[in-house]
Parts: C-alpha cells; structure tokens; sequence
C-alpha cells in the first residue's frame, strides 16, 4: 500500500468510523472524515482525495447520491461502497455509477484495507 495516498471516508456511525481510523491511520497519508454525504462532497472538492469509501444509508443524502455527484466531477477515482445493504438495487446502482468494490458491513477495517 502507499502511503502517499488520501482518502475519504464518507459514515454516518461514529463507533464505525472510531474504529477504522486506527486501521487507515497507519496506512494512508491523510484520512478526510465526513459524517453526511452532503459534507463528503464537500471535502471531496476541497482536499480532492486519491480513494473515496462510502456508506450508501445516510440521512438527508445517500451515498449512491454522492457516487453520482462526484462521478460527474471524476470518472476514474476509485470509489469503494461499505454498506449493510445487500439488495439487487442497491448493487445495479453501484455497478452503473462505476463503483469499484462493493463491500458488506460488519467489516473488519484490517480485512478491508486488501480491497486497497
């Protein structure tokens, strides 16, 4: 993995996202947190990060709703889903916006840096 490389983690769970912090703190060079999708654009205009990682059940805005968005801006960012959702929907959704990996929750944040 190099640690050149930012992210941002776009979870509306803070224990969830408590817990990946330790894992991706030592592997990113910077870990850009947004707890709404609405605050995840924004920080993904701002700080323009290398990888993006999404929950899709967020309040006010989903998080195939933010894919859409930022997939307008960028086509080719990797984009990885981490959802409790398993549904055909959801997964056709993901797969017309260019999703990357479509990962299923709970999720050891260890076993999910190997998508990475």
């Amino acid at each position: 993995m190099n640690k050149n490389i930012s992210i941002l983690y776009v979870e509306d769970d803070v224990l969830t996202v408590e817990a990946f912090l330790d894992a991706f703190g030592d592997v990113f060079k910077k870990v850009h947190v947004a707890y709404n999708a609405n605050d995840g654009f924004e920080l993904f205009l701002k700080e323009k990060p290398d990888i993006v990682l999404t929950d899709l059940q967020m309040p006010q805005v989903s998080g195939l709703e933010l894919i859409a968005n930022i997939r307008k801006i960028n086509q080719t960012i990797p984009i990885i889903v981490n959802s409790a959702f398993n549904n055909t929907k959801f997964l056709l959704e993901s797969i017309n916006l260019h999703v990357n990996e479509y990962t299923m929750k709970p999720t050891d944040p260890y076993k999910l840096l190997a998508v990475f």
